[in-house]
């Protein structure tokens, strides 16, 4: 049996976002939809991958040839630009 998509299945309250900037210095990244943009809606958590390792400053890692290491062929170039999306969106 499938599973039934839940990614934007919720919504957050109202100003939460907003409210939660005034408190902490966080960078707001919409991954499914610069992965959905991309063309791979399922690529979403390497985007948050990308934006997680571009905020830590760990660029002294070859994160790209990791990722073309561990995922499967046909996926690796999807992977890499939500990769460098995500770099770019912090």
């Amino acid at each position: 049996p499938s599973l039934p998509i839940l990614s934007g299945a919720c919504s957050y309250p109202e100003g939460i976002l907003e409210e939660l900037q005034k408190r902490v210095p966080i960078t707001i990244v919409d991954a499914t939809k610069i992965a959905t943009d991309l063309g791979n809606p399922k690529s979403a958590n390497v985007v948050l991958l990308g934006s997680l390792i571009g905020s830590l400053g760990l660029h002294n890692i070859d994160w790209k040839a990791i990722i073309a290491k561990v995922v499967k062929p046909a996926f690796v170039d999807i992977n890499l630009k939500a990769f460098d999306a995500g770099m770019a969106a912090v």
